[in-house]
């Protein structure tokens, strides 16, 4: 007879050190027998070690349940960084001592999070846009037959805004540096939500 899996919420407390100790050998015990738990929690360590090296994951890295709930827990802090796709940084040209020398054209600056919105899973890509000021896009992805979903963005002060999602996508411009709280709503009802500080250094989750 088969054993059940061992339920995804005790399995990821496993993995982050979590579990209290009266569950530890279950736990430990399964796995000795069951080699689809025992895979998640080899590739789940995989995971954990790339990100200690690095903030760039594929979605098929996080293709799983336990893998996404991981990887949309950590708290992590993003910095900016050149968005070579949108512009083309120009050389300075060469020109004499006594002529002005002319502007040059400066690379946007971009931060790309993916975030697992209870099972909504979601791209936001926050842009600078001047001086103390950003947008955030976000894509998310949902089935044809789920309900309107909205994009809440509160900003400290209890100041908020909301979107519906076209066509999976929706925005804010705009917004001045501040702490703020991301969150997904359908049916009067929330689901899941990013809450970071964004200033001139970066993306700092909390």
């Amino acid at each position: 007879m088969k054993t059940e899996c061992i339920k995804l919420t005790e399995l990821y407390d496993y993995i982050m050190n979590r579990l209290p100790a009266e569950k530890l050998e279950a736990v430990e015990k399964h796995m000795e027998k069951c080699e689809n738990c025992y895979n998640e929690y080899i590739d789940a360590r995989i995971l954990l070690k790339k990100l200690d090296e690095t903030d760039h994951i594929q979605p098929k890295e996080i293709d799983r349940p336990v893998l996404r709930m991981i990887y949309s827990n950590l708290k992590r802090f993003y910095q900016w960084v050149a968005d070579m796709e949108s512009d083309q940084a120009f050389a300075p040209v060469p020109v004499r001592s006594d002529s002005v020398q002319p502007k040059t054209e400066t690379l946007k600056k971009k931060i790309v999070v993916q975030k697992d919105f209870e099972n909504y899973p979601a791209t936001m890509t926050f842009q600078l846009e001047g001086r103390e000021k950003f947008s955030v896009q976000i894509e998310a992805a949902a089935e044809n037959h789920e309900p309107e979903i909205s994009v809440i963005l509160e900003r400290e002060g209890g100041k908020f805004e909301a979107r519906q999602l076209e066509n999976g996508r929706s925005g804010f411009k705009n917004l001045p540096f501040a702490e703020y709280r991301l969150t997904l709503e359908s049916d009067g009802m929330e689901h899941g939500e990013f809450r970071c500080i964004i200033n001139e250094a970066g993306v700092d989750e909390q």
